[in-house]
């Protein structure tokens, strides 16, 4: 820990002049796995404030700038507000005191200072008098840099019910032109909203604040591209008593839906629900009426279940075709073992059995999973955690006595994976990670960029790279092959650039307002179309075809109420 009163800038000035008493804050936090490996954060605080209206009327407003530091040396920069003067060109936006602690501006950097995201998030509040305010997340403009100067930004923005508090609208725009105060245009014809209404409760004629009727979502077009409503205690459309959803619809096309309906006990259990086909399943439960006993599918068959009440799991479980599957757990709920038994055979005739010993007093602590196939027959592997629990060896038995087939994990000091070996054979079951390290042929060993990004794969082969622009990924490999992949906003996949010497081949791809792939372009004009409905459901594929040629083989598509595939026709017609 560390005063606040004990920070000071680059030019030796206190970084927190304007507090009136010294503050302790966190200056480090460090996480030991056990191994070897120290992760160390630590932190700056700057701008303390101390909000002071009347003697009634005061508080600790934090900190206006957080610096966080990694121990590779990326740095994360948070600023807050706190209800004093606006710092407009940052991003800050009309700050009040209700506003203080919320995040306006969030910076990260690498080890040399160069940039690599930002985020402007601008909070809004409503006044509802006698001192109170409603604050709320208005938009948030998210900026990549990846390193370099260029950028490119994503955006999404929001609307409430000022009286409620509910969220009434979000609003994808996804790709925009910010600016660093945290304005943005729309640039492209790619943003959906989605827009919520909310069941009114017919007891209290109040707004429960989670209970929403209608979502829909319409594309930059005002095309309808998902909806769903959502009916209450078997009431209309928009209101409800208990709360319980009993009815959906979901839309498929057109004025098409399917439903799903649920019923429910006077305990808001679900003791049965239909699906669009109508078919109905069951739910009975134990005496207490805290687990499912008793489920019976549309076909009148039943799967029983019994618990270990000391876990709340599964102790047995009975399908319909009479296996039963037993799990006996340890005094912390981790499972010791599981029994299946073969119901052509005597009662309590055993099938398999898998079996897990927990050595906890040991370090790096183990599980031992022992199959038995049968009384004579078993196969036996342990798993290495670290303190953290973090999986760092695995070992197999194997064919050969006392051989087993060894993995070995291995992780830097900011906890991601340093290197896995490939599956090697070694002697005995005790761990050996650290002081029999496996050929470095046998290793993957992967370094990361400051947002935690795989930058390099090094194998015995050679090295593959991964450099990221924005939101495009060039992967060049160990023969210096290279491909680049390109996202939009919404992380779908637009294009790839395979390199081959001086050419270059490149394929597209686009997508619908639900973000369902609807096109594909290749390097030599050839298309593939797609289209689907409501749901997401793939209604049509076409071959791929020169995009001038009017004939080509289309695939179709049509399914049940339920979802499941009915028909198939393919180019010639022929169902399958």
């Amino acid at each position: 820990y560390k005063m606040s009163t004990q920070y000071f800038d680059g030019s030796n000035n206190l970084m927190n002049p304007n507090l009136p008493a010294g503050i302790v804050t966190v200056e480090s936090v460090a996480t030991d796995d056990g191994m070897g490996n120290e992760t160390v954060y630590s932190y700056t605080y700057k701008d303390g404030e101390f909000y002071y209206d009347n003697p009634f009327d005061k508080q600790l407003t934090g900190f206006g700038l957080v610096t966080k530091t990694d121990t590779e040396g990326n740095v994360t920069k948070t600023y807050f507000h706190q209800g004093n003067e606006t710092a407009s060109t940052t991003g800050e936006y009309d700050d009040h005191i209700s506003k203080a602690g919320r995040p306006y501006r969030i910076e990260q950097y690498d080890d040399s200072s160069n940039l690599y995201s930002k985020t402007i998030n601008k909070w809004d509040r409503y006044d509802r008098g006698s001192g109170a305010s409603f604050v709320k997340l208005a938009q948030s403009v998210e900026f990549s840099y990846d390193g370099d100067s260029d950028h490119k930004e994503k955006a999404a923005s929001y609307s409430y019910n000022n009286t409620t508090g509910q969220l009434l609208d979000t609003k994808e725009w996804g790709v925009v032109s910010g600016s660093n105060d945290g304005t943005f245009s729309d640039s492209g014809t790619d943003d959906f909203t989605t827009s919520y209404n909310y069941a009114t409760s017919t007891a209290t004629s109040t707004i429960d604040f989670h209970k929403v009727s209608r979502e829909t979502t319409v594309d930059n077009g005002s095309n309808k591209v998902r909806e769903q409503y959502t009916y209450y205690d078997e009431l209309s459309l928009g209101s409800m008593d208990e709360g319980n959803p009993t009815k959906m619809e979901q839309w498929v096309s057109g004025s098409t839906y399917i439903d799903i309906e649920r019923a429910y006990n006077s305990y808001g259990l679900v003791t049965s629900s239909k699906d669009p086909r109508d078919n109905t399943t069951t739910y009975s439960y134990d005496t207490n009426n805290l687990y499912p006993a008793t489920t019976t599918n549309p076909l009148s068959q039943s799967a029983t279940y019994t618990y270990d009440y000391a876990t709340g799991q599964v102790e047995m479980a009975i399908d319909p075709n009479g296996n039963q599957t037993r799990k006996l757990y340890d005094p912390l709920g981790r499972v010791a073992s599981i029994s299946q038994f073969d119901p052509t055979l005597a009662p309590g005739t055993l099938a398999t059995t898998t079996a897990y010993t927990y050595t906890d007093n040991n370090f790096p602590r183990q599980v031992k999973t022992t199959n038995y196939l049968n009384s004579a027959t078993t196969t036996e592997s342990y798993t290495y955690y670290d303190g953290l629990s973090r999986e760092i060896e695995t070992r197999t038995k194997a064919e050969e006595s006392g051989k087993y087939a060894v993995n070995d994990f291995f992780y830097d000091n900011r906890g991601l994976m340093e290197s896995q070996s490939l599956p090697y054979f070694a002697s005995g079951t005790a761990y050996t990670g650290t002081t029999t390290a496996p050929a470095s042929t046998l290793l993957t060993t992967y370094q990361y960029d400051a947002l935690g990004r795989v930058a390099t794969a090094s194998t015995s082969v050679g090295i593959t790279t991964s450099s990221y622009d924005d939101w495009a990924t060039t992967v060049t490999d160990a023969l210096d092959n290279s491909k680049i992949y390109t996202h939009d906003a919404y992380g779908n996949l637009t294009s790839v650039v395979e390199n081959n010497g001086a050419s270059a081949y490149t394929t597209t791809y686009t997508y619908s307002g639900n973000k369902k792939l609807t096109k594909i372009t290749d390097a030599e004009a050839n298309v593939r179309n797609f289209t689907y409905d409501g749901l997401g459901r793939r209604l049509t594929a076409q071959d791929l075809h020169d995009a001038a040629d009017g004939t080509y083989g289309t695939w179709t598509y049509e399914y049940d109420s339920a979802g499941n595939i009915g028909t198939t026709t393919d180019p010639k017609s022929q169902v399958v």
